[in-house]
């Protein structure tokens, strides 16, 4: 009799023991599913700015590409002016390359001569080779 209440004992020890560690188990499986959980929310929070930066600058990208749409109509349709009609192109003679009008200034004159007279020397004289300055070397 007394080997049966020891193996009861036993047995009940035993179904203890599994009961607790399946207790434990289950705490930390709940404890990992409230992490996931938590981390999901947290992306769906970064998701979330990332989808209102991205489309704040569209909206900001497409209102400035029609701003410029309708100013660019605007210039081309300014009063005085038909549909369809060219804008003439105003000659600027510092655009095309050509010198300015001569100037009643002397001095600006003068400037001018001096460098005239400048550029046409040196097409006319080749340049002359420089002499090297040899220092002697003492020993």
């Amino acid at each position: 009799m007394i080997a049966a209440a020891i193996a009861l004992t036993l047995v009940a020890l035993l179904w203890a023991a599994t009961s607790i560690s399946d207790s434990y188990a289950a705490a930390q499986q709940a404890k990992a599913a409230i992490a996931t959980a938590q981390a999901a929310q947290t992306a769906s929070a970064g998701n979330a700015i990332a989808i209102t930066v991205l489309s704040t600058l569209l909206i900001v990208v497409v209102a400035g590409a029609l701003t410029a749409m309708v100013l660019s109509a605007r210039a081309r349709n300014a009063p005085g002016r038909r549909p369809g009609q060219r804008q003439a192109r105003q000659f600027s003679p510092t655009k095309s390359g050509a010198l300015p009008a001569p100037s009643d200034d002397p001095l600006e004159r003068l400037t001018r001569l001096m460098t005239l007279r400048m550029m046409q020397e040196f097409r006319q004289e080749p340049p002359r080779p420089q002499r090297r300055i040899e220092t002697p070397i003492e020993e």
